[in-house]
């Protein structure tokens, strides 16, 4: 069975071409392998007998993109930016994950935008998670991240199910040796430098902490916190697999600002980390 050919995001105007083709509604099927020249791992395994992607188990070795941008919704709030126009943005320049911080109450409203931007991720085959929320994660069909006093990653998992990405934050060595065999895709390890996207955030990591920290677990690490285009060599170089971005990204609250500034992020990650 021939799929009907659809618009690369790639190509000029493909973001939109993809969007409207897609229409927030039908088989995303319709569109694997048509829109991204480097597919996740998620899209190259496949069911013979369903025809249909199958995502991998947690279990198995998932490369993390080496930047990985969050939009906060509170933030883009203050910045007057839609949270689609925001998103739009950032796979345009490239991002290939994305993950929906929404403190705030869950209304009809919070949840249809998260229905929308669900949508066209798929449509871009870029992965899409949530933060806190396994029950909506789980109808959006996402992936989700959980922390210290939310869901633990077992009570997650089960919700979820096995084939979703499931990321949980540490902040200190305690919690991240008790997360080293947890059912998690990923740990996020932070704040690394002092931040002010958390009301109360933990203690600083620092630098020389991540180092000693990053054996302690085989699991792909994400570092968060306070972290800029500046210092985000040496937290590669750290042992960091990805970088996780909230504040850094929308310096410039526009379209193109957004952009371009993750377009800047990506040239650093190629050259301190060539093999992404």
């Amino acid at each position: 069975m021939a799929w009907p050919a659809l618009p690369s995001v790639w190509e000029p105007g493909g973001l939109a071409d993809a969007r409207r083709s897609y229409g927030g509604s039908g088989d995303p099927a319709l569109i694997r392998g048509r829109v991204s020249p480097n597919p996740t791992p998620w899209q190259s395994s496949w069911d013979g007998a369903s025809r249909k992607p199958q995502k991998p188990r947690y279990d198995d070795q998932l490369k993390l993109p080496a930047v990985y941008p969050i939009l906060d919704t509170a933030l883009l709030a203050r910045l007057s930016l839609p949270l689609l126009d925001a998103a739009e943005a950032l796979v345009e320049g490239g991002a290939r994950i994305l993950q929906l911080r929404h403190k705030d109450n869950w209304t009809r409203e919070a949840y249809h935008a998260a229905t929308e931007l669900a949508s066209f991720l798929r449509a871009a085959q870029v992965d899409f998670i949530i933060d806190d929320r396994a029950d909506i994660a789980k109808m959006l069909d996402a992936g989700l991240h959980v922390g210290q006093h939310d869901l633990p990653p077992k009570e997650a998992r089960a919700i979820v199910g096995d084939r979703a990405i499931l990321g949980f934050s540490t902040h200190n060595e305690m919690q991240l040796r008790a997360a080293a065999t947890a059912p998690c895709t990923y740990l996020a390890l932070g704040p690394i430098f002092a931040t002010s996207s958390k009301l109360n955030p933990d203690p600083v990591i620092n630098l020389e902490e991540l180092a000693r920290l990053r054996p302690l677990v085989a699991k792909p690490l994400v570092a968060i916190g306070g972290i800029t285009l500046e210092t985000a060599p040496d937290v590669w170089r750290a042992g960091a697999d990805s970088i996780a971005l909230i504040g850094d990204l929308f310096q410039t609250p526009t379209k193109q600002g957004i952009r371009t500034r993750m377009e800047a992020w990506l040239n650093q990650a190629t050259i301190e980390k060539p093999s992404i």
